[in-house]
C-alpha cells in the first residue's frame, strides 16, 4: 500500500521509467517486510540505489 505522498513523489518520476522504479521500491519494501510504502521507505531506496 503507498500513501498519498508517496504515490505524488512516484508520479514526479519521469514516465519512461516509473513502472521500474515503482516495482523495484514495491520489491524493496517487501523484502525490508513494509506493509506501506511511504517517502521514508522511498528514501531509503534512493539512498541504497539512487533512484
Amino acid at each position: 500500500m503507498w500513501t498519498k505522498e508517496a504515490e505524488e513523489r512516484l508520479n514526479r518520476i519521469p514516465s519512461f521509467v516509473r513502472a521500474m522504479a515503482k516495482k523495484g521500491i514495491e520489491q524493496y519494501a517487501a523484502e525490508q517486510g513494509y506493509g506501506e510504502i511511504n517517502n521514508a521507505v522511498m528514501d531509503e531506496v534512493k539512498d541504497i540505489y539512487g533512484m
